[in-house]
């Protein structure tokens, strides 16, 4: 061999000698990178969002009063909207309409509007029966009506109470299946429903 290459070639050798071989000192190498479990040092980690100490609570439901002769609840204005003199609306669309009606009854009783609407229902299920409704817990002739109505199931529920010699008719509508919110909705008005006889 040409002794100008002998040493060129001897110090290739321990070049590739010593990038094969671990620390001099006895210490295992272990890999890192893609795949080995670990990434290497300055690589960006995915970071965990932090969460504030002190959330901001949700804020509060806006409730607006709806009123007319005889009676005051609450509703979100988000979601009911007054469509008649004493009808409240829905205000997203859904499959059927989703509402509360009320209407003054001066000439009837609750017993015989109760029994009027049963009769009229023409379902052997949709009997009269007592209940207290409302915030106030007013006692009232409740009628649950459900029927077929453009391939759904219509449901309306009639709430009949004394009112100046008269009565006090509540009628609220769903049907079978109405998005949650919207039941929702139409159970805050129920439940805060109040007949005013002053």
């Amino acid at each position: 061999m040409n002794r100008f290459f002998a040493p060129v070639l001897a110090a290739l050798l321990l070049l590739a000698l010593a990038s094969c071989s671990g620390p001099s000192d006895g210490r295992l190498v272990t890999p890192v990178g893609p795949g080995s479990g670990e990434e290497e040092a300055g690589e960006d980690l995915p970071s965990v969002p932090e969460t504030p100490e002190n959330p901001d609570p949700p804020a509060a439901p806006v409730y607006e009063t709806g009123s007319g002769e005889g009676y005051l609840f609450e509703y979100s204005p988000d979601a009911f909207e007054k469509t008649g003199d004493d009808t409240w609306t829905y205000t997203a669309q859904t499959l059927l309409p989703v509402y509360i009606a009320v209407q003054r009854l001066p000439d009837r009783t609750p017993e015989d509007t109760a029994a009027g609407l049963a009769l009229q229902s023409g379902s052997d299920t949709a009997v009269p029966r007592a209940v207290y409704f409302g915030s106030e817990g007013v006692e009232a002739l409740h009628v649950h009506v459900e029927k077929a109505v453009d391939g759904a199931t219509q449901i309306q529920d009639f709430y009949a109470m004394s009112y100046k010699g008269g009565t006090l008719l509540v009628e609220a509508g769903t049907y079978a299946g109405a998005p949650e919110q919207a039941d929702d909705a139409l159970k805050i008005v129920l439940d805060s429903f109040v007949p005013v006889t002053d």
